[in-house]
């Protein structure tokens, strides 16, 4: 009698023992099919998110410590650089001189530490040497740890700078041109 019941306490035991078991495997096989979803959504969101980097027709570059750490294609033709080769370059190589450099990062770091965007038009030097009007957007990833990186993105906007300095210049001789008919017509020989 008392073998039944240690017999029919250890098949109860074994039975709760395997009853967990299939909770716990099915828990598993769930938290393993939701992983393997997100996986896939993530590794789908990352080649969208590739697919627009190397296709953009806005020069973007992933910056760390002010190095370039990864620059898509038309950031490489922006600064006339071979593909690849803005990689581990600092970012001082795109100013016109080290005080342009200095002053940007004077100007614009504690905006960007602070997790405020950045968005500005400069004089910026491509690898020949040549220089040109720039409009610079920058933001970095993480407020709370800004030396993890920032995100630039870049145009050149040189023919768009003297469409608006032609357009100046042509109104301010317009201006002059009709001051001096009016003091003409004002004042007769």
């Amino acid at each position: 009698d008392q073998s039944r019941r240690a017999v029919a306490v250890l098949e109860r035991d074994a039975a709760d023992r395997e009853e967990e078991l299939r909770r716990t495997n099915e828990e598993l096989r769930r938290q393993a099919a939701e992983r393997l979803r997100a996986e896939k959504a993530l590794e789908e969101s990352h080649k969208s998110l590739n697919c627009i980097f190397e296709n953009s027709p806005i020069g973007i570059a992933f910056v760390t410590d002010r190095i370039v750490r990864r620059a898509n294609p038309c950031f490489h033709q922006l600064y006339a650089l071979e593909p690849g080769q803005a990689v581990g370059l600092p970012t001082a190589d795109f100013y016109p001189d080290a005080e342009a450099y200095e002053a940007f990062g004077r100007e614009y770091y504690p905006a960007l530490g602070a997790g405020e965007r950045v968005d500005m038009v400069r004089v910026m030097r491509r690898h020949d040497g040549t220089e040109f009007w720039c409009r610079i957007i920058g933001q970095v990833l993480d407020a709370a740890r800004p030396q993890e990186g920032s995100i630039w993105l870049m145009e050149d906007v040189t023919e768009r700078r003297l469409a608006e300095e032609a357009t100046l210049a042509a109104e301010r001789l317009k201006r002059e041109f009709m001051d001096n008919m009016s003091h003409e017509i004002r004042t007769p020989l």
